[in-house]
């Protein structure tokens, strides 16, 4: 779990990309952070996420299986490696990675790998 002075977007990026499960701001609120050990513990992974306004807001974590799927990404699997490896169908593949990139913040698969 990492809390850190404001941290940007692609800084909790990266702190996920290095094994953190949590990158939030010192100043997020003590029930969020709470919430942020819950989901932490049961596997997920928390970043923040900004609001409209461009702040801090409810955190979005990852959900097990889309970790799982960010991971094969990372490596460098293709969809229907990453389907075959996980037992599911591309498409579901392309459902999760959609997930992955709205919650990280990225557009593509190429951006996913240079932020993290």
């Amino acid at each position: 779990m990492v809390l850190a002075d404001n941290p940007s977007s692609a800084e909790c990026r990266q702190l996920i990309g290095f094994g953190a499960t949590v990158c939030l701001g010192k100043t997020t609120e003590a029930r969020d952070l709470l919430h942020a050990i819950y989901l932490a513990s049961r596997g997920l992974q928390v970043l923040p996420s900004r609001s409209p306004q461009g702040g801090e807001h409810a955190a979005a974590p990852l959900t097990p299986r889309e970790a799982d799927v960010l991971e094969l990404l990372q490596g460098g699997k293709s969809n229907a490696e990453i389907a075959a490896a996980l037992h599911v169908g591309v498409e579901t593949v392309r459902t999760h990675a959609r997930n992955i990139y709205r919650k990280l913040g990225v557009r593509t698969r190429r951006e996913l790998r240079l932020t993290t």
